[in-house]
């Protein structure tokens, strides 16, 4: 196997597509558990959240460095635990693993795979996790989806010219997506399932875009800060963000 190129990342003082890109993550994740902390019953709010898991993993693959980060590793835990013991002591929220576990887990398998240079293992890791992402949803959030849609990123980077041939994965991936959490048919209300399902086009179309160059969006004066800012520091805005709503969410339906 060739040895990977390291994809084209953000320039210092210079936010570009792959900014904007986290920040739609981020902002989507946010309204996603803003949904599932405060407000459980308006389900458009989650279905907005679909948007934010195959933008963040994506991301990660395309970044095409999968060293191991202890700041990662200590985060995801950390997180983990205290969702998981406000699970259990105050009976609110879920015991599945949070996306930096996920994360951390893609780039730990594809790291792996790259360093043995073997195609077997990939093809048997490939269906391996085909056959248990059915299993691993009891334990991790998006089973094996999490692991897919970084190697589709990572797919995408090294192979550019390649990118449509993985549109149909692509478009097969964010469906699952949507139905994982039984999102399938909305309640039977087709029209917003269409709608995210455009979405996704969407969000294809602009991975499409990334893959062919990495277009600087740069504003004047403080908006390119704002944006570099949030994207630098998009691990530290994960954890506030959670622990903030967590506490928001017992204090609304009276659990402290």
């Amino acid at each position: 196997m060739k040895k990977q190129k390291k994809a084209d990342l953000p320039i210092s003082g210079r936010p570009n597509l792959y900014d904007y890109l986290k920040i739609l993550a981020l902002i989507t994740m946010l309204i996603d558990h803003i949904g599932y902390y405060l407000f459980p019953e308006v389900l458009v709010l989650r279905l907005i959240g679909r948007i934010a898991f195959p933008t963040f993993l994506f991301l990660v693959g395309f970044n095409g460095s999968f060293r191991w980060r202890r700041e990662l590793f200590w985060r995801g835990i950390g997180i983990r635990a205290f969702t998981s013991f406000v699970a259990w002591y105050f009976s609110f929220g879920s015991f599945g693993a949070n996306i930096l576990i996920a994360i951390l887990l893609a780039r730990g398998l594809i790291h792996f795979l790259l360093e043995t240079k073997n195609k077997i293992l990939w093809y048997v890791s490939f269906l391996l996790l085909l056959l248990s992402h059915s299993l691993m949803l009891n334990f991790l959030d998006y089973g094996a989806l999490s692991f897919f849609f970084v190697l589709r990123g990572w797919k995408a980077s090294k192979d550019k010219q390649g990118f449509f041939l993985g549109i149909p994965v692509m478009i097969w991936l964010s469906l699952q997506n949507i139905q994982v959490f039984g999102f399938g048919r909305v309640n039977g209300n087709w029209t917003q399932y269409c709608i995210l399902i455009a979405c996704f086009l969407i969000l294809i179309l602009l991975f499409r875009i990334l893959t062919k160059k990495n277009y600087t969006l740069s504003w004047k004066g403080w908006w390119n800060k704002i944006i570099l800012r949030i994207s630098q520091h998009a691990l530290l805005f994960y954890g506030v963000h959670i622990v903030l709503l967590v506490i928001l969410g017992l204090s609304k339906f009276g659990r402290l």
